[in-house]
């Protein structure tokens, strides 16, 4: 089933994706970190070790990481476009 965002409010689509979402201690299991490397703050979000993402990059030639933070909403989305270009760029 798909929700549609023009005809769903966010709160629909956010509830229906919940019952789909697996958990991060499996998720994180099934991506070969180990327990004590993941810090789960609820059901669906962890902190992962830094050296543990070493340890899986390790074998991979040229491996990278990439670290997300989010962007706090401005008003009237004022100031969004040069931290969203920052970000951007620090990825290429």
């Amino acid at each position: 089933m798909t929700l549609d965002p023009k005809k769903h409010a966010d709160w629909e689509i956010a509830r229906f994706a919940e019952k789909t979402m697996k958990p991060i201690t499996s998720f994180a299991a099934e991506a070969g970190l180990l327990p004590e490397e993941v810090l789960p703050y609820g059901p669906y979000m962890a902190t992962i070790a830094y050296p543990a993402v070493l340890r899986l990059l390790e074998d991979r030639a040229g491996g990278n990481s990439h670290i997300f933070t989010p962007i706090p909403p401005q008003p009237l989305r004022q100031g969004t476009s040069t931290p969203t270009l920052g970000r951007s760029t620090g990825l290429t």
